[in-house]
């Protein structure tokens, strides 16, 4: 398989003339198995998009097309006439393109058309899914389209409109080879045993504390080497995924992208698209209306980031026996976000205890040295809880801050009551962490307008121990899985996961459930908004002895008189008195 990305700026049908005869020429067009053309276009003239296709399918008789608007990132303000094309040369018959019909039709029941379709084809790899927006439920239509197919991930865009920046009326396109309309929806299905797909996606961009640098490319297309040390064996011990490891190493990739992220993120987008560009030069980068990802859950997303990579053939170019046991499945099973945690973990516990060993051999004669070793290693520490602090909070659109606010909390009731610095600084990084488990719940139920039925209130009941678990994996920091697990339970013996009552459950966990508590009482839900603060007076008075610890109670309640100008109240707590990370 091989990918060849153009990108045309002020499209002319010379210059495309002379890319399509450069493809028509290439060995991998004439030995190709199969060829797809995904076009992207940032022009919103349906006659000038039919001249363009029927002008490549004249060229190129073997490219199946699939397109669709969107917005050019360079120059997206001020050029109208900009086209991509990227083509997938694949060894073997590994797609097929469907047209549905979207007008007058309720979301589900395109759904249920596109199921059974894909339903007809073995060993399904992928969907790219490309549609007009027309005021869809999009999630309806995946959920329709992948009953009993929950290990298959559907990706792509809504089309982009011309309104988004002119303020007209307008519609985005979609296009095959004969026809361009905004009523349909393409499905490109991809399918066959030697052709595998992994998709990942990102809701934000967080430092992992690391740098490093890419030191060796293979015939400019794949990434052999980083630092010095093979690829394969970088990614394995970081992420502990198929993706880029020896398993996998995408040959082709797609990137649908938000606009929001090149506008926010300016010149330090480069920061972000380099890392992918890097594994794969190729790379064709679409950015729609809005952002398509189905796995284990999804949907239509804004400001999001999907990475999808495309291999055929032998997983790492090279028929070689399977290892007898995986810690991850392979194949095309979506990999739980909290195992991608518990391998990033245990990558950097085993650093940390690293540090540690070099501590010990310095000790004796090198004081200052241990001294700067103590604070690079505190420093990783800090950085990791954080970072993951961070992504914690990206997946909930009601909360976000909260756990930087919870773990300030927690940190001045263990100063009032008496605790060391170290010890603060300890439960401290605890309350950052101390919905960690969260990140293994589906992103639909932590989003949901409007309370949670049973069924997902007791997936959300599950956090505590899967926050317990992930947090067990630091070895360096015996403690900190504490407060993850346990901050549910109560004093009064009837909180979760286990039953714990009064000093039986762990110090830090009962100071981290009074900060949490009084947190989510003053922030704003789906389903309330924040209550004023004399009524969280008046719940946390009454929850001495039943929900709360009443000596850690009671320090919350001084705080909340202290406070007369209302700095610890949502909106003012970045510049509260006790602060936040």
């Amino acid at each position: 398989m091989l990918q060849k990305t153009f990108h045309i700026i002020e499209y002319t049908e010379e210059k495309a003339a002379r890319i399509l005869k450069e493809v028509a020429e290439m060995p991998a067009y004439r030995d190709a198995g199969q060829v797809l053309l995904l076009m992207l276009e940032q022009s919103w003239d349906a006659a000038g998009i039919r001249k363009k296709t029927a002008f490549v399918r004249e060229a190129l008789p073997k490219a199946v097309i699939a397109g669709a608007t969107h917005f050019d990132g360079l120059g997206y303000k001020d050029m109208t006439e900009n086209t991509l094309f990227t083509f997938l040369f694949f060894d073997n018959p590994a797609f097929r393109v469907y047209r549905l019909n979207l007008a007058g039709r309720e979301e589900a029941a395109v759904g249920r058309e596109l199921n059974g379709i894909l339903l007809t084809h073995r060993r399904l790899r992928g969907v790219l899914t490309l549609m007009s927006k027309l005021r869809r439920d999009t999630g309806a239509m995946l959920d329709a389209a992948a009953e009993g197919l929950s290990d298959v991930p559907f990706f792509g865009a809504d089309a982009a409109a011309n309104a988004f920046f002119n303020g007209k009326n307008g519609m985005g396109w979609v296009f095959d080879g004969e026809e361009c309309r905004q009523d349909v929806m393409l499905a490109v299905a991809f399918f066959g045993e030697a052709l595998s797909i992994r998709v990942s996606c990102n809701f934000g961009w967080f430092p992992v504390g690391r740098t490093m640098t890419v030191t060796g490319v293979e015939n400019g297309y794949t990434v052999t080497e980083i630092d010095g040390k093979p690829a394969a064996q970088v990614f394995e011990r970081y992420l502990g995924l198929p993706y880029k490891t020896g398993a996998f190493a995408p040959q082709a990739m797609l990137m649908v992208i938000c606009m929001n992220r090149m506008i926010f993120l300016k010149d330090r987008e480069r920061m972000e698209t380099d890392a992918y560009r890097a594994v794969a030069p190729q790379a064709a980068f679409l950015h729609g209306n809005s952002e398509i990802y189905r796995g284990s859950s999804g949907g239509e997303m804004h400001s999001a980031l999907v990475a999808v990579g495309f291999r055929e053939g032998p997983a790492d170019g090279a028929a070689r026996p399977r290892p007898a046991a995986r810690a991850f499945p392979v194949g095309n099973e979506i990999i739980p976000l909290e195992n991608r945690v518990l391998t990033f973990m245990r990558a950097v516990t085993s650093d940390l205890e690293k540090a540690t060993a070099a501590l010990l051999r310095l000790e004796k004669n090198l004081e200052n040295e241990v001294e700067i070793k103590t604070r690079e290693n505190e420093s990783l520490s800090l950085h990791v809880v954080q970072t993951l602090a961070a992504a914690i909070d990206a997946k909930d659109n009601y909360t976000h801050g909260h756990s930087g606010r919870v773990a300030a909390y927690t940190r001045e009731i263990a100063r009032r009551a008496g605790y060391s610095e170290r010890a603060q600084n300890e439960i401290f990084m605890m309350g950052l962490l101390h919905d960690v488990g969260k990140i293994g719940v589906p992103d639909a139920i932590i989003n949901k307008h409007g309370r949670l039925g049973d069924d997902e209130f007791s997936q959300i009941k599950k956090h505590p121990e899967m926050g317990g678990r992930i947090l067990d994996a630091i070895r360096e920091m015996p403690k900190l899985s504490t407060g993850a697990r346990w901050h549910h339970e109560r004093y009064d013996g009837s909180g979760y996961p286990d039953g714990l009552a009064g000093t039986d459950i762990p110090e830090e966990a009962r100071i981290i459930a009074v900060a949490d508590a009084y947190d989510a009482m003053t922030s704003n839900r789906s389903y309330r908004g924040s209550m004023e603060q004399g009524r969280v007076r008046a719940q946390i008075e009454m929850g001495k002895g039943a929900q709360f610890d009443p000596r850690f109670a009671d320090i919350m309640l001084q705080m909340i008189d202290e406070d007369r100008d209302f700095l610890m109240r949502e909106g003012q707590k970045r510049g509260g008195v006790y602060g936040t990370v």
